[in-house]
């Protein structure tokens, strides 16, 4: 499972956001995670920040558990690691799952609308003072999850201010880079779900993922949470999309 910056490996299991997710995953299988570099239990310094540094992290961590196939699931912004992950080693995965994800940046989709609302957002973020960026952390959670509760607003501001001094760096790899020519080159069965009222990721990008990745099936989910919390509809669903298409044998999932 690639990393994104929501993580953190020590709380995830007990976190509103992915628990119900990380149970998923644990059902009957290895799952294989990591923080990314710069947040969670990674140094929070580090000498690189870029695509291929994320990219070469994920192929350490498989590389080091020793694992030769797997299934890979992809989240929000993990979901790039996760199609280079498949493109570039076609024989090592056995199925992808691609979740809130996107194969091109928001400067390369070019909606003027879209970038608008981002590049004020990010105007907003540099604007707060360090000790006031809980109200921008519960203005932006409100986008990313509509229907989170206190705690899990408490547990985003907590985690929007490790990635502080790495945001500018997040928003250029993002911003600018173009995977689309990656996904005529996935060979594995392939799963894209994503949430129809997504505020940060247009389900448009799902559906260009599934025009181009060969045999790849699109499940759009009745939720407006960014990643579908367990206590709405649109989890329902994804779990059962989640559970047919990875079948109950037992897996290497990361």
């Amino acid at each position: 499972m690639p990393a994104v910056w929501f993580h953190h490996i020590d709380k995830d299991l007990s976190t509103p956001t992915w628990s119900h997710w990380m149970a998923e995953g644990l059902r009957g299988r290895r799952l294989i995670r990591s923080d990314m570099r710069g947040v969670g239990l990674s140094d929070p310094d580090p000498h690189r920040w870029n695509f291929d540094s994320l990219l070469d992290d994920f192929v350490a961590v498989i590389d080091g558990a020793g694992v030769e196939k797997l299934d890979v699931l992809g989240m929000s912004h993990g979901a790039l690691v996760a199609i280079a992950y498949a493109a570039r080693f076609p024989e090592r995965v056995r199925r992808l799952v691609l979740i809130g994800g996107y194969a091109e940046g928001f400067g390369v989709r070019n909606d003027p609308e879209e970038i608008m609302r981002r590049e004020t957002l990010l105007n907003l973020g540099r604007g707060y003072a360090p000790s006031d960026r809980g109200s921008f952390a519960r203005m932006l959670g409100a986008l990313y999850w509509p229907e989170a509760n206190s705690e899990m607003m408490d547990w985003f501001v907590d985690r929007l201010g490790t990635i502080s001094v790495l945001s500018e760096q997040l928003q250029d790899v993002f911003r600018t880079i173009d995977l689309r020519p990656d996904l005529a080159k996935i060979q594995a069965p392939t799963l894209i779900m994503h949430s129809r009222g997504d505020r940060i990721i247009p389900s448009a990008c799902s559906e260009t993922m599934a025009a181009q990745i060969a045999g790849s099936k699109l499940v759009l989910l009745d939720s407006e949470n960014h990643i579908p919390l367990d206590h709405d509809k649109g989890w329902t669903r994804a779990r059962a999309a989640l559970r047919a298409f990875l079948g109950e044998k037992e897996r290497v999932f990361a």
